[in-house]
């Protein structure tokens, strides 16, 4: 599986695709500003994205939406990666769009298999609507 991590963290990149890759393996691909991971989500038709909601140069709420309401990237699953789980339960977009959450700081040893479920379950929840 193809996952984009869009975080303008870089230690949070590192982190993320360490575990994804040599404990999940995954092929990852990063991003450090959300237009970057916008250019990259259209490009590259990965089969999820880790989206930070805190980058520094965009919301990562309207990152989300704009990925929900592209016509390249709509259907590629998005899971937030957030250190306010609250604000994420709050903001409806989120709820709307986003097929999941991880909150920070998450266990590296956790988030492969964290993530897989996570898209599974939005396939078979669109694949039974």
């Amino acid at each position: 599986m193809k996952v984009l991590i869009i975080d303008d963290d870089a230690d949070i990149r590192r982190i993320a695709t360490l575990s994804l890759r040599d404990l999940g393996g995954f092929e990852v691909l990063e991003a450090a500003t959300a237009a970057d991971g916008l250019r990259q989500a259209r490009d590259a038709q990965p089969h999820a994205i880790l989206l930070d909601l805190g980058l520094s140069d965009a919301d990562g709420a309207d990152v989300l939406s704009e990925l929900s309401a592209g016509p390249l990237t709509g259907g590629i699953p998005v899971v937030v990666l957030t250190a306010s789980a609250e604000r994420a339960r709050e903001d409806a977009r989120i709820r709307e769009s986003a097929c999941g959450l991880i909150v920070k700081p998450f266990h590296p040893a956790e988030l492969p298999q964290k993530l897989r479920a996570l898209v599974e379950a939005q396939a078979t929840r669109a694949g039974t609507s």
